[in-house]
């Protein structure tokens, strides 16, 4: 029985690995030749570890730090970075640039204010990028960015601080991340035709919804990776969109994954518990936007932990289900499926818990290895390794779909048509007549047609040739009723 179930499959391990390893050549290839590229294009320095920081707390009291490592600044505090500017490093109109979060940002050169973003502002700010154009005397010396604390629920943070030529600080968002923007930049545009494309089909019932859900994950994965890293400010002039579109999509992310889910060829108890995953996934989202929308309180900031104490209930369920259902998983699609999800859901763990670490800056943050596991980029692995397997997934599916569909015309043509002539036999007439019949349809005419002489045709020139009198007889019919009713 189950040799029966894996002969189905319309994949081998072969064709697994190829495809594997295609992707894999293809995501190397192009890592190497952006790496040969290099950014050399354009000339940058990176302050991140020359920062030194300062935490005016609510009691008066300043904490200091010599990185831009530091204690979770509550609602009011200030936090103030100082940047240095080494004038042997010195690039001619300069502009400062670096990211931040869920603050109102005022940056200075002495007592010159060059930047104010948020001020003001009675919710947190997003995902901010920040461009400031540095006076050429400021090298030498230093520049001081102010992030004021608005809520307790987010912490501010500064990232990624460079200095670039101001004519090109529209490429900071690239520099050293040109592999993700080609990446999640391809798929946010592919998977925005594949959505329409894969509705219109639903809506006039030429596909299933699986297309459609597939489509709308890789939209809101590649929207919330895009957002992340700051690459939606190259596409999107919106600022305030820009700033919360990781937010939304991160909150959106677990419904299209449910809503594929429980269409895959899983076990009616799974699949009633991922319907419920999905309906709270939806509740949840749809109360964090009126949260945003319709109170003084930033609903999807606010919420943040709760979302990820979400996400790690959701993954712990299909990770569950996979142990679970394993030995039930006969073909090969549904293993690559699971196996890949196991993986990711991995990451997803590793993620979570890189971000409370860097969130609430738990003891033993300044070792390096634990410096190593803040920065490193397991959102990237998750999404990379889980869109990749699903990609693979829906591929196999679809082939298995079409195969499926071709076998099933084929059954019809052998039960419809006779076998040596392609003319339709009587089941199909039968068929005809029942619709007919269903459609009430009335005052139509039988025909019979008796063609002569056949059996002597055949006997004395062959059965090839009476096949051939038949075909020429029905193709004479076919010309004198064509056009008519009935």
């Amino acid at each position: 029985m189950k040799a029966d179930a894996k002969d189905r499959g319309v994949i081998t391990k072969r064709m697994f690995v190829v495809s594997v390893f295609s992707l894999v050549v293809m995501y190397a290839l192009i890592a190497v030749i952006l790496h040969w590229d290099g950014d050399n294009h354009v000339p940058y320095l990176t302050l991140d570890k020359d920062l030194t920081v300062d935490v005016r707390h609510l009691d008066g009291s300043v904490e200091h730090s010599d990185s831009n490592y530091y204690s979770s600044p509550v609602a009011g505090e200030t936090v103030v970075v100082h940047v240095p500017l080494d004038a042997a490093k010195e690039i001619k109109h300069a502009a400062l640039c670096f990211g931040c979060y869920n603050a109102a940002v005022r940056v200075y050169f002495e007592n010159q204010v060059l930047l104010k973003e948020g001020v003001g502002a009675v919710k947190p700010t997003g995902h901010l990028i920040c461009n400031v154009p540095l006076p050429q005397e400021a090298w030498g010396k230093s520049v001081r960015i102010e992030l004021y604390q608005l809520e307790d629920h987010a912490a501010s943070r500064i990232s990624h601080v460079l200095v670039l030529p101001a004519i090109r600080s529209y490429a900071y968002p690239l520099l050293g991340q040109r592999f993700g923007f080609l990446v999640f930049g391809s798929m946010f545009s592919i998977s925005v035709l594949l959505f329409f494309y894969s509705t219109f089909m639903r809506i006039f019932r030429i596909h299933t919804e699986q297309g459609m859900f597939f489509s709308f994950f890789c939209l809101s994965t590649s929207v919330w990776y895009l957002g992340f890293q700051g690459m939606l400010y190259l596409m999107i002039e919106n600022r305030t969109v820009c700033a919360y579109a990781e937010y939304a999509a991160l909150y959106i992310m677990p419904i299209p994954f449910f809503g594929y889910m429980r269409r895959e060829p899983v076990g009616e108890k799974a699949r009633r518990l991922f319907h419920t995953a999905e309906k709270i996934y939806i509740a949840f989202f749809l109360f964090s936007a009126a949260t945003e929308i319709f109170t003084p309180r930033d609903g999807f900031i606010t919420l943040l932990t709760i979302d990820h104490i979400l996400l790690l209930c959701g993954c712990s369920l299909v990770l569950f289900n996979i142990i679970r259902s394993w030995k039930k998983q006969y073909d090969m699609s549904s293993r690559i499926l699971y196996s890949g999800i196991a993986l990711s859901v991995s990451f997803v763990f590793l993620e979570i818990f890189r971000v409370i670490l860097n969130r609430y800056n738990v003891s033993g943050y300044h070792h390096l290895w634990m410096r190593l596991f803040v920065n490193f980029n397991f959102a990237m692995l998750f999404l990379l390794t889980f869109t990749n397997v699903l990609i693979l997934s829906y591929i196999f599916r679809t082939a298995e779909a079409i195969r499926d569909r071709a076998e099933e015309n084929q059954l019809k043509r052998l039960a419809y048509l006779d076998i040596l002539t392609g003319i339709p036999n009587r089941l199909d007439c039968e068929k005809h007549l029942s619709q007919m019949e269903e459609e009430k349809r009335r005052g139509y005419t039988l025909l019979f047609f008796d063609v002569d002489h056949l059996k002597k045709a055949n006997d004395t020139y062959g059965h090839q040739t009476g096949d051939v009198l038949i075909k020429a007889t029905a193709e004479a019919l076919k010309r004198v009723c064509e056009g008519k009713e009935g």
